[in-house]
């Protein structure tokens, strides 16, 4: 089944040409691409499990796989929840243009690819204008950051269902009790007396 999907998927144009590639490797173990400036903010290091190239080597879409059973929507990818496709479109990017000399490479929608289910799924939805999606989504993600810098950690969990099993309930602000107006009104009097 794997390999019918592989035949499939190189009609539209585009051909495995690298896979695994690190990038701001710590351990100097990768072919030394250096950690990538996506934005001011954000410095990156990782590894994209697999870059098709078109024929004409003027467009990619990268390929990641995926062993779990859980799926990524493509809403959560396209409201900036699931950050990993846009910031490793960015890198391939740069990877492809200064390392591979293509010229301004553009993206193609990327895949998740389930080895589970043998499936594949596009990251972003079809009618979506991936470089304008991806432009808004690290541009939001570079003010999430300067808000963490200047010591801003809201807790807003996109899904309360979560914190049931969450490791760090015990020390997590999700539950804290806001005091009321009575209360932080009384304990004002109280630092004045």
């Amino acid at each position: 089944r794997w390999l019918d999907g592989e035949i499939d998927s190189q009609k539209d144009g585009f051909f495995p040409a690298l896979f695994e590639t690190s990038f701001g490797d710590k351990y100097k173990r990768s072919n030394q691409v250096p950690p990538i400036h996506i934005t001011n903010q954000i410095l990156l290091q990782g590894k994209i499990d697999r870059i098709d190239i078109s024929l004409d080597n003027t467009s990619f879409k990268i390929i990641d796989y995926k062993t779990g059973s859980s799926s990524i929507s493509q809403k959560d990818v396209e409201s900036g929840n699931k950050l990993q496709m846009p910031l490793y479109i960015k890198a391939a990017q740069y990877i492809l243009e200064y390392q591979y000399n293509s010229i301004d490479p553009k993206a193609a929608n990327p895949t998740y690819y389930s080895l589970q289910e043998f499936k594949s799924k596009n990251a972003f939805n079809r009618n979506s204008d991936i470089e304008e999606k991806i432009q808004s989504i690290l541009e939001k993600t570079d003010q999430e950051i300067l808000k963490m810098k200047e010591g801003h950690f809201p807790v807003k969990p996109l899904n309360k269902a979560s914190c049931t099993y969450c490791n760090y309930s015990s020390i997590c602000r999700i539950y804290t009790k806001t005091p009321s107006l009575s209360e932080q009104f009384s304990e004002e009097i109280d630092s004045h007396l």
